[in-house]
């Protein structure tokens, strides 16, 4: 039972993470202009890129969004923790929430 609960939590953080991400980032201005910006470079370095280089390049670019995939899981997965961390904090102290 503990395998089936710990697959779904790293499928739940997987799909929230890739969830939050996608809106999170495709609604903000600055975030969308560095990504234009960015693709515009790696465009320039690409067409500047002897053949025999560009698949070297491309394993690059596949163990980056790897390790950037890897780095959001874990900081969703973090703030899950800390989230619950907190909440358990409230109830064993009584803490009221202020509004």
């Amino acid at each position: 039972m503990f395998k089936q609960l710990e697959e779904y939590y790293t499928d739940f953080i997987i799909q929230r993470s890739d969830e939050t991400c996608n809106y999170v980032l495709n609604t903000h201005a600055k975030y969308n202009e560095l990504s234009k910006e960015t693709q515009n470079i790696i465009g320039e370095l690409l067409s500047k890129l002897p053949e025999d280089l560009k698949g070297l390049w491309q394993k690059y670019e596949e163990k980056e969004n790897e390790q950037i995939e890897l780095m959001f899981e874990l900081i969703y997965q973090q703030g899950l923790k800390d989230g619950l961390y907190i909440r358990d904090r409230e109830r064993r102290y009584n803490i009221k929430e202020r509004r």
